[in-house]
This record gives C-alpha cells, sequence and structure tokens, in this order.
C-alpha cells in the first residue's frame, strides 16, 4: 500500500490541509487521516453506498469514515477489512515509515 501524505499549512500555521495521494488518487483533508477506507473503495471499486449496505450502516455514517470525521470501531474496521477483502492493517495509515 503506497501512499504519499503531505500536510500543507498555510498563513502562519492557522490553516491547514492534508493531501492523501496514493495511485491515481488525491484525497484532501482538513483534519489528519488515520483511515484509508475512500482510497480502499475506489481501488476495489465499491462504494460507499455500497459498504453502508453491507455494513448495515447510514450513507452519512460511511462518508464519515471515508472524510475522517470519525472512526469506526475496530470491529467494524474487521468486518470493512473483510468486505474489502484486504488485510486489516491497508485500512490504516502507518504511524511510522519502514
Amino acid at each position: 500500500c503506497n501512499y504519499n501524505l503531505i500536510l500543507l499549512n498555510f498563513k502562519g500555521g492557522e490553516k491547514r490541509l492534508y493531501l492523501l495521494i496514493t495511485g491515481q488518487q488525491i484525497l484532501i483533508m482538513t483534519k489528519p487521516p488515520l483511515n484509508r477506507i475512500k482510497v480502499l473503495l475506489v481501488e476495489k471499486k465499491r462504494t460507499s453506498k455500497d459498504l453502508a449496505k453491507a455494513m448495515n450502516r447510514q450513507k452519512s455514517t460511511v462518508s464519515r469514515w471515508c472524510t475522517n470525521q470519525t472512526q469506526p470501531s475496530v470491529e467494524m474496521l474487521y468486518k470493512i477489512a473483510q468486505f474489502l477483502d484486504v488485510d486489516i492493517r491497508e485500512l490504516l495509515l502507518r504511524t511510522k515509515n519502514q
């Protein structure tokens, strides 16, 4: 799972944008990203609507996960990993470079 995370500071650090760049996709976020759910949905050619239905959750809940406004529980991450057929670790961003 190759990606780059770039932090952009604006005007004395008052405003920050986080760019998560992976493959052909760039996600722009105002909060630091913790998960890669949206990236993996795109890579697996699935939609947030598909995920919401499979997890029996509202689309708005999945949207908040995808934009990193809230985070799913560990149990939900496990179910999401199964749905996307990925290792659960692929859902999270690395905390240290290897």
